[in-house]
């Protein structure tokens, strides 16, 4: 009694498709496209009331084992701490209180995406 399920092969045909082909999914003009891109939409949508922290955004483009990698940066750090994670999470107040996050780091992202989908 019972199923019994019997396979043979493999995916290796595919899988050396797919590892031959995924570089050419972006090109470099492309890669820096979307990297612009991100700047822009993390500076649009940082919470801003001096302005310091939506400037300190920027990106890094790195070529790691073939594939293209964006790294956003937010430079503005005060006392040890990333004021845009602050900003994005909520933080405690030396009195006690607390300011709720503002929740932008996650929509940005899905704005990227939705750029990065129109591209393809």
């Amino acid at each position: 009694m019972g199923i019994k399920v019997k396979s043979t092969g493999d995916f290796k045909n595919i899988e050396n498709y797919i590892l031959k082909h995924k570089e050419s999914m972006f090109t470099e003009e492309q890669i820096v496209q979307i990297a612009e891109k991100s700047l822009e939409l993390f500076k649009k949508n940082t919470p801003s009331k001096s302005g310091m922290t939506a400037n300190s955004w920027s990106y890094e483009i790195k070529k790691v084992k073939g594939e293209y990698v964006i790294d956003m940066h937010n430079s503005n750090i005060q006392n040890g701490m990333n004021i845009a994670i602050l900003v994005d999470s909520g933080h405690a107040l030396y009195n006690g209180g607390w300011v709720s996050g503002a929740h932008y780091i996650d929509q940005t992202i899905e704005e990227i995406f939705k750029y990065v989908d129109k591209m393809k």
